[in-house]
């Protein structure tokens, strides 16, 4: 199993989401290649579409893209590992995702669902995992927008791990909760390989507030100080 990491964070390795998506991988017991996309040049798509006109697919324009699509046409499974920002993705992440417009074919289409797009080919064959970390206490509203725009980019069975209260994995005391959270996203890993997908109950699990939600707020709101980094 050829498994893909495109981790959107600009703390690169010291990402705290790619700390969770890790976790995942070490579940599934596979080595994953890793793309973070801060050390990427990635340039803005141009919107030209020249690449719907060529044989080749190829975008116009000359950086990282063409050999991180590459990749991403060599993997069986793409983890998209990535901070919440604005309700979205890192600036990084969301130019690698605009130049994936040369993946799609240029005729619009019905799909089963009644709705109309342009359809997927090559990267979007493979499987696809998002996890974003929140520092927001409030999953179901802090992570609709970034749900709504991977199911609609990758497809509604996408698997997704969605983490608020984030910051309690630099938080001191707070190590026994983050290591039960960890645990349980290892087990997620496992049932992905086993299963296909991940269970219905360590989905459940994994979607529960490590603490709540007025303890937590109390608690990140008593550990900031005007220099500390923001977790991504």
């Amino acid at each position: 199993m050829k498994v893909l990491i495109i981790n959107g964070s600009p703390k690169s390795k010291n990402s705290e989401t790619l700390k969770l998506t890790k976790t995942f991988v070490s579940g599934m017991d596979v080595k994953a290649k890793e793309i973070d996309t801060i050390n990427c040049d990635i340039r803005p798509c141009l919107g030209c579409y020249k690449c719907w006109k060529k044989e080749s697919r190829k975008c116009c324009v000359n950086d990282d893209m063409h050999k991180i699509l590459r990749k991403m046409k060599d993997s069986d499974v793409i983890i998209w590992s990535t901070p919440l920002f604005c309700y979205s993705v890192p600036s990084t992440m969301k130019a690698l995702l605009d130049r994936m417009t040369s993946l799609l074919a240029p005729e619009i289409v019905e799909l089963s669902d009644g709705s109309k797009s342009y359809p997927a080919i090559d990267a979007f064959n493979a499987k696809h995992v998002l996890i974003s970390g929140s520092p927001l206490p409030e999953a179901d509203n802090c992570f609709d927008a970034i749900k709504f725009q991977f199911k609609h980019m990758f497809g509604e069975d996408i698997e997704m791990i969605l983490c608020s209260e984030n910051k309690l994995f630099n938080i001191t005391g707070a190590q026994t909760v983050a290591n039960e959270y960890l645990k349980t996203i290892e087990k997620a890993g496992k049932e992905f390989v086993e299963f296909g997908h991940i269970l219905r109950e360590t989905h459940e699990k994994l979607a529960e507030p490590m603490l709540p939600t007025d303890i937590y707020i109390e608690s990140v709101n008593s550990n900031v100080t005007p220099n500390s980094d923001t977790d991504n």
